[in-house]
């Protein structure tokens, strides 16, 4: 009943490990390289996120700076119109007591005469860079 197949003779156990072995490997090649990627990928997301949102704080400041009509700065405190105050808390830079920019490291307002410099640096990213900003606003007379 049973035929016998000349030439067949099956796959030894070493074959067998072996074949297994490298399929391993290149298993193990392809999911390293796609998590290398993956990590990649939210680490640049997240520097990319630290960046616009310093962009958003400073392009909101520079807009109502523009537009304002008085801009007085104390110490690190930027007010404008004589109401808006941005200052810098344990919190981030608030506006009026509101939080507008949370990932502050530092923050620097300086007048002089008609020209007021501002700079915004987030905190560090976790490749210990941090996105910085930085503009002069000259000021209608």
């Amino acid at each position: 009943m049973t035929q016998h197949i000349k030439g067949n003779q099956g796959m030894t156990l070493v074959e067998v490990l072996a074949a297994f072995s490298i399929l391993s490997l290149l298993l193990l090649l392809v999911s390293s390289i796609h998590f290398f990627g993956q990590k990649n990928f939210m680490d640049q997301t997240s520097w990319v996120e630290k960046q616009g949102s310093v962009r958003v704080a400073m392009n909101q400041i520079t807009k109502v700076i523009r537009s304002a009509e008085s801009v007085h700065v104390s110490g690190e405190t930027l007010i404008i119109n004589g109401a808006d105050q941005y200052r810098v808390t344990s919190q981030g830079l608030v506006l009026n007591g509101q939080v507008i920019f949370r990932d502050l490291a530092t923050w620097k307002v300086e007048k002089d005469g008609n020209k007021v410099l501002i700079e915004l640096t987030s905190t560090a990213h976790s490749s210990g860079q941090a996105a910085s900003i930085a503009t002069e606003i000259y000021l209608r007379q």
